[in-house]
């Protein structure tokens, strides 16, 4: 075993004024194993809590492993990995207690824990909606405490081009600019980004990028539209039809489009040069365009290719290819084997669950049956944009609590007798999404974030829920001194909690969404 210095990095997450606002905090995640002991260890005054814990290194533990030791004389970490390490602090910064007087002890006692999925990820829309740097790394702080790995960053979007790629000027000259709500508006250099990646990196969390492709590219093709099936797209479109139809030209990739997206993710890859995973999308990808490109259309012939999803098919695997090409793996949304039949999927490309009001749980097992590695991260109940209640662009079926994210959310099948011990080897983990969609600007954000993460931390550490709600509920409003302590600003936990809260200084209301009318009635009201 070899002896480290705990990073100092731990007391820029957690300063002592903060520690001192805790002193009912317990740990969230739970551990895996918590055995109490008599005494308590008294921390010095002014002395830094990562400083007076002695670590070190045992590589026969698994790499996020940690052993967590505090006697009255001594706190003494044993992780797998600097990570493991890294992952003991966050644990031993939740349980100092400070009394009146501001004296600070931590009650004696042993934690073994460690985490049961590898990726614990928390996506976040920057492609609708820009956030700025400052947002950016305050989410990575509450990440790391929370001992969430992966940050999923969505930079791409019909409505707006978030990443400079500097061989193809024009995605952020153009498409950085195509919508002009508030906050919509603006994109990150590479020295922005870089400074991203190495601020996550140091709290042990890997960026995983997400350039959606084929569809979902009203800025991209706005910027290059050469490489669209039609050749034209007017950047000024504001209309909903216009602005989702444009898609990347499956059949001219075969020539120029490759060597044009080659470039692209080329250095997408030199930008997150620690992430083993480019996310590239391929969901709600829209074929009318494709219906009526002869160059798509001969691209069928050519391959044998039967209908547009299988296209798809054969698009994605070309994208794959440049990717495996870099060392790295594809990560595609689950709309990829929604549909049975074409080319085989090629052996690096990852399945994201998402779409379980459509097509509930059956993308899971589909996947699996395939030996796909699998990401679980379905709408219901990870997607932390729905709200707690009808609002925006959000009905009564969209909206959900911390009690139905924790205790009935899909997402734990992982852990069920559904799935045997082979295919579980499979699931990389869990994750949760914060899509901006309906304008949800960055004031908004920790509101819809909090309490519900608290419950999604918990179930991606263990699988499935392992405290029971009323211990979760309890441990969720612990955390509310160190939210306020550190700028955060807390949502409701449920409906009956109260009104919708709003950020402060923020006035304006946003309508509730409009009440949806059932397909079968609208076609009995137009019949009349």
């Amino acid at each position: 075993m070899r002896r480290i210095a705990l990073p100092l990095l731990a007391l820029l997450l957690l300063s002592s004024a903060t520690l001192a606002s805790l002193s009912s905090a317990k740990i969230l995640p739970t551990p895996k194993s918590v055995v109490m002991s008599e005494g308590r260890f008294t921390i010095p005054a002014q002395a830094d809590v990562a400083k007076i814990a002695k670590a070190t290194v045992d590589k026969t533990l698994a790499a996020e492993a940690y052993t967590l030791s505090i006697t009255p004389k001594a706190i003494t970490i044993t992780g797998g990995s600097d990570t493991g390490v890294f992952w003991a602090t966050q644990s031993l910064l939740q349980l100092v207690e400070t009394d009146k007087a501001g004296k600070r002890t931590i009650a004696c006692q042993t934690i073994t824990d460690e985490p049961t999925y590898r990726w614990r990820s928390f996506m976040l829309d920057s492609g609708r909606q820009y956030q700025t740097i400052a947002h950016l790394k305050k989410t990575l702080d509450w990440m790391a405490r929370y001992k969430l790995n992966i940050f999923h960053w969505h930079l791409t979007e019909s409505d707006g081009w978030r990443i400079e790629i500097k061989s193809q000027p024009k995605l952020t000259e153009i498409g950085s600019k195509v919508s002009t709500g508030k906050e919509q508006q603006g994109f990150y250099t590479q020295a922005e980004i870089r400074e991203v990646v190495a601020y996550a990196k140091a709290r042990h969390i890997t960026i995983v990028p997400e350039i959606d492709l084929p569809g979902h590219a009203f800025a991209l093709m706005a910027s290059y539209p050469e490489f669209s099936c039609k050749g034209t797209v007017d950047p000024k479109a504001t209309d909903k039809k216009t602005r989702m139809n444009p898609i990347v030209c499956a059949g001219k990739a075969e020539a120029d489009n490759y060597k044009f997206l080659a470039s692209i993710l080329n250095e997408v890859c030199d930008l997150f040069p620690n992430s083993p995973y480019i996310h590239t999308g391929g969901d709600e990808a829209p074929k009318a365009h494709w219906d009526q490109c002869p160059s798509c259309q001969a691209l069928l012939k050519k391959h044998n290719l039967k209908n547009m999803h299988e296209l798809q098919i054969h698009f994605t695997n070309r994208i794959a290819a440049i990717l495996k090409a870099r060392g790295r793996k594809a990560i595609c949304w689950d709309d990829v084997i929604a549909k049975n039949g074409g080319p085989k999927l090629a052996d690096n490309v990852v399945v994201n669950w998402w779409n379980y009001r459509a097509r509930k749980d059956r993308m899971v097992f589909k996947a699996l049956e395939m030996g796909r590695e699998v990401i679980l991260n379905p709408n219901n109940y990870t997607y932390l944009n729905f709200p707690i209640s009808p609002y925006s662009v959000y009905g009564k079926g969209r909206t959900f609590g911390m009690a139905k994210c924790y205790t009935e959310n899909p997402a734990a099948i992982g852990m069920s007798d559904k799935i045997t011990d082979e295919q579980r080897k499979l699931i990389l983990g869990m994750g949760a999404s914060l899509w901006t969609d309906g304008n949800l600007m960055q004031a908004f954000l920790d509101i819809r974030t909090f309490p519900r993460i608290f419950a999604m931390s918990e179930l991606m550490w263990h699988g499935k829920p392992a405290a029971s709600l009323e211990d979760m509920q309890k441990l969720a409003d612990a955390q509310k001194p160190w939210l306020k302590a550190n700028g955060y600003v807390s949502g409701r936990a449920e409906e009956s909690d109260g009104p919708t809260i709003l950020p402060e200084g923020y006035t304006e209301k946003l309508k509730p969404a409009k009440k949806t009318v059932p397909r079968k009635t609208r076609k009995k009201k137009a019949a009349k």
